[in-house]
């Protein structure tokens, strides 16, 4: 069983309704519309390209696009961060190799 926010990202309104409204049943909570149709028809309108489709989102990005939003603001500190992480952690397990000779 898929999470109701995927299915509501790929455009699966009805399964998402009927995944929460089992999820209200099961919880004693008595509402007959988990979501309201206004709710339903602004996702369908935030979503238009998705509407009615059950497939995966196609990805249309090349891997160069790809490494280049690892230096985009949403990514930018994580993964400048983690570089740092593993220089340093490499840095320090070549140290201590060098080190392990002179002890024995």
């Amino acid at each position: 069983m898929e999470s109701p926010k995927w299915l509501l990202n790929h455009g699966r309104f009805t399964e998402a309704e009927h995944i929460l409204r089992s999820m209200a049943a099961m919880n004693s909570r008595g509402r007959t519309n988990v979501l309201e149709p206004e709710d339903i028809m602004l996702l369908k309108s935030q979503y238009p390209e998705l509407v009615g489709g059950s497939g995966p989102e196609k990805d249309t990005g090349t891997i160069t696009q790809k490494i280049v939003d690892l230096l985009l603001p949403p990514l930018r500190r994580s993964f400048l961060t983690l570089c740092g992480v593993w220089f340093f952690a490499s840095f320090a397990f070549y140290g201590f190799t060098l080190w392990y000779d002179l002890l024995y």
